[in-house]
């Protein structure tokens, strides 16, 4: 029944979305969120990319080299936005020739997988036209966010996040899924990469289904940034799996 309504909900919404605003497209989607959300006890199966073990350390050492430079990583990558991969550099504490693996397992190749890394308890309480979240650990920041289904709106600790995209990937895309995104930034992040003097924050939720099984797919993202330098930047996603009562 809960694929059928799906469907149907889906499909309302590709027919009407061209002539939308996105005051418009938000309320569609968070329709569509109401029928994924089902009140319930999850285990939230967080996902992480599967690194190959051949470029296993490569990877490690360059995350090292990212992270301890992270000034001008920034810096080089706004130089370099429209180039995909980025131009080597020694800074990225690898050899050209194990960049150039890296960079054509990931970029060219597209050979991405994705593995579960950790898998935790999780809540969904549709009450009141609200829906909201009891999660464990890392998963513990979904308890601030609130989707008023009256007001057709997602709030994070009662700050409102206004809609941001629709997202259909492709069906060779590593994570193959459907849904909509949420987003809200302050500041420049641009300016604040380049120049260092600034403060930037971004929180972003996304809320749709796995393409190949239909299971609920969530995503959070935030990254705060004070005066140029990072204070709290993580993210966590992954799918839902029911727990059966015994």
């Amino acid at each position: 029944m809960k694929i059928i309504k799906l469907i149907f909900v889906f499909m309302f919404s590709y027919l009407y979305g061209n002539c939308q605003d996105l005051q418009s497209k938000s309320v569609s989607a968070i329709n569509v969120v109401e029928v994924i959300l089902e009140t319930g006890k999850y285990n939230f199966q967080i996902l992480d990319v599967d690194v190959p073990k051949d470029i296993e350390d490569i990877t490690r050492r360059f995350a090292i080299a990212v992270n301890s430079n992270s000034k001008w990583f920034a810096e080089y990558t706004v130089r370099h936005k429209n180039e995909t991969p980025l131009p080597y550099d020694e800074r990225l504490g690898i050899t050209k020739e194990e960049y150039d693996k890296l960079s054509k397992k990931f970029t060219v190749e597209k050979d991405t997988k994705f593995k579960v890394v950790k898998t935790e308890f999780f809540e969904i309480i549709q009450k009141d036209n609200k829906i909201r979240f009891n999660g464990n650990g890392v998963l513990s920041t979904w308890n601030d966010v609130n989707i008023d289904l009256r007001n057709k709106s997602v709030l994070f600790m009662g700050i409102e996040l206004p809609y941001n995209r629709e997202t259909q990937t492709k069906e060779n895309d590593p994570l193959y899924w459907h849904g909509y995104t949420w987003r809200r930034e302050t500041g420049d992040a641009e300016s604040m990469l380049k120049y260092h003097n600034s403060d930037y924050t971004l929180l972003e939720i996304s809320v749709g289904t796995l393409n190949a099984n239909k299971k609920p797919f969530l995503n959070f993202k935030k990254m705060v940034f004070e005066n140029g330098q990072p204070k709290v930047k993580y993210q966590y996603f992954g799918y839902l799996d029911i727990v059966q009562d015994k």
